[in-house]
């Protein structure tokens, strides 16, 4: 496993070999708000993606996942470039749910789905159980939960068989960085 350093106080990732390849893992919490965004703000939402972009590019990784708080829902202002983005890096927004939320407003009066799950055509074949954790309160977001069927190597270098690897890692998600 390898930290990757974004340069981004909105971005955390990590690398890591896996039973089906090299696979980069990155973490996004956008955080500003969506009604109201102001020109700068939304220049803000696309510097994220393209920093996101650049990461992908420079990855030496065969599959990429980008989950969180992207900020964006149908009709947001931000939401043309975000639906972009997937498209223009062979990337689907992994939505295997409907007629849910995972963001009420303050007022509780807006619900939206503002948090995605993006992740390369590769993995969608991997994903499973995905659902809303609408019983976990931590703040105005519900959690989104999903399993990715892959095991991690404790071998780093791309050029090794890993199918047989017997060795599994799990992050520890509470040591990456979090931004409100």
């Amino acid at each position: 496993m390898k930290i990757i350093s974004s340069q981004e106080p909105r971005i955390c990732g990590m690398q890591m070999n896996t039973n089906v390849g090299l696979l980069l893992l990155l973490c996004v919490c956008i955080c500003l708000p969506i009604m109201d965004m102001t020109v700068a703000m939304m220049l803000i939402c696309m510097d994220c993606l393209g920093k996101l972009h650049a990461m992908m590019i420079d990855s030496e990784t065969i599959h990429t996942l980008i989950a969180g708080d992207f900020n964006c829902s149908p009709g947001s202002r931000f939401f043309n470039e975000f639906v972009s983005f997937p498209d223009d890096n062979n990337m689907s927004d992994i939505n295997f749910l409907s007629g849910v939320y995972t963001h009420i407003s303050d007022d509780s009066l807006r619900m939206s789905w503002v948090d995605h799950v993006l992740a390369t055509s590769s993995l969608d074949e991997l994903f499973g159980n995905m659902s809303i954790l609408n019983d976990v309160i931590i703040s105005d977001h519900k959690p989104v939960f999903f399993s990715l069927d892959c095991k991690t190597c404790m071998n780093t270098t791309a050029d090794t068989n890993t199918h047989g690897c017997t060795a599994t890692w799990i992050p520890n998600w509470q040591h990456m960085m979090k931004i409100y």
